[in-house]
């Protein structure tokens, strides 16, 4: 029984679930944009051109080829999603990016709604924001459909990340102020798409929590947690503890990932020299945090390549990651698969997977002292994190893209039925 899967989105999450009903012969097709693959001849060529003439291309584009499906079922949609990219890549500008992102999602809603009207699948996989009038087009046909909700409801993002705009006015640029004109608006077609889908896919109990207290009925939540990344060898798990003991985080360092609440914490542990705070990502914090804190021992790297990522899990101690709300937080899952426990908020999805005490700790968003509580306990138990390492590398091991991939076909039949795959 045919699928449709239509969504600008193109990341490992989606790509899985295509592969799921790939694996089970119900995909009858892939549709999203700008992921890099062409179907005419003629496109191809410009491709393969670009590819000579900018080398560097070639690796940036390869971040948007989707392998899991044969690419005979996929179908992109360059038209608004190319100059999105080149816009963005350029960085000419925040707010003509973000209006091309909307053409191209509008744009691709129409165009997915047209092409299920002539196919008429069983079902469709669409994502929050860009599926509205294909849902609407498969009510009318008596087509099931599933939305998969990638973040946390509206209400809870402005109760956690909007909040702290009083205590960060310099956040609030001309382009947060066009986001949050906009809110209302995209947040209604969001809303719109919940209540009209007969399933809503999450990744977290924290996503499908926030969805329920906003009025959707839990009966339409399923619940699959985001595979890990294939696990490193038991043997590259290290045997000691470095000196001095290496604190992790990787992200963007920002307000919205907790990370001034990190500062704080680290600096309330005191002035500790045998221990050290490394920051892997964009920096995101206004300039003032940074440059005020007086915490020590703190090194900034900015963004690196996976590689040097991969060896900066396998050197720390410990993932901290007190995001303000993540609808997942796959930094934590690429922790587990380095074999690295994880101190994390509340607030992320992926602490559904994190066991008190034996691959992580699991903390209250905000909550300083006991951010700081738990990382002066890792301070002083090195012996004992060496083997939570253990159990973190097993965690990896016990829920890979596999078992979310059958979780999505069996969470799914649950609420739509058998037939509908």
């Amino acid at each position: 029984m045919p699928v449709l899967i239509g969504t600008v989105a193109h990341n490992q999450h989606i790509q899985n679930i295509a592969r799921a009903l790939f694996d089970s012969n119900a995909l009858a097709g892939y549709r999203s944009a700008g992921i890099d693959h062409y179907q005419q001849r003629w496109s191809r060529a410009i491709r393969g051109l670009a590819g000579r003439v900018y080398p560097g291309l070639n690796g940036r584009l390869a971040r948007r080829r989707v392998n899991t499906v044969p690419q005979s079922l996929l179908h992109s949609d360059w038209r608004w999603e190319g100059p999105r990219t080149a816009v963005h890549g350029i960085g000419i500008s925040e707010s003509l990016a973000d209006w091309l992102w909307e053409r191209s999602e509008y744009s691709f809603d129409h165009s997915c709604a047209r092409f299920l009207r002539h196919t008429r699948p069983t079902a469709f996989f669409g994502v929050e924001h860009g599926c509205l009038e294909t849902i609407r087009a498969a009510k009318d046909l008596g087509v099931k459909t599933i939305v998969g909700f990638l973040s946390p409801h509206h209400k809870v993002i402005e109760e956690t990340v909007f909040a702290e705009y009083d205590s960060f006015p310099e956040l609030v640029t001309p382009y947060v102020r066009r986001l949050l004109k906009l809110a209302p608006e995209r947040d209604l077609r969001k809303d719109s798409e919940a209540e009209l889908a007969d399933c809503i896919h999450t990744a977290s109990r924290f996503t499908a929590g926030s969805l329920v207290r906003a009025g959707f009925p839990a009966s339409k939540m399923t619940i699959v947690p985001l595979g890990c990344p294939p696990p490193i060898a038991d043997e590259m798990l290290p045997a000691s503890t470095t000196h001095p003991m290496r604190f992790l985080y990787a992200g963007p360092f920002s307000v919205r990932k907790g990370a001034h609440y990190l500062l704080k914490a680290w600096e309330s542990v005191g002035a500790v020299k045998d221990a050290e705070l490394h920051i892997y990502g964009q920096q995101c914090l206004p300039e003032r945090l940074l440059k005020g804190t007086k915490a020590e021992n703190v090194v900034v790297h900015g963004p690196v390549s996976k590689e040097e990522l991969a060896s900066a899990y396998r050197e720390s101690a410990v993932l901290v990651f007190p995001t303000l709300c993540d609808g997942f937080g796959m930094v934590a899952m690429e922790a587990f698969a380095h074999g690295l426990p994880v101190v994390i908020s509340s607030n992320a999805g992926a602490a559904d997977l994190v066991e008190e005490g034996k691959n992580g700790f699991v903390i209250s968003p905000r909550d300083v002292d006991g951010l700081a509580a738990r990382i002066e306990w890792c301070m002083g138990h090195p012996v004992e994190l060496l083997e939570m390492r253990r159990y973190a590398l097993a965690t990896a091991k016990r829920w890979t893209w596999s078992e979310f991939r059958a979780g999505f076909l069996a969470q799914s039949s649950r609420v739509l039925g058998n037939a509908w795959i």
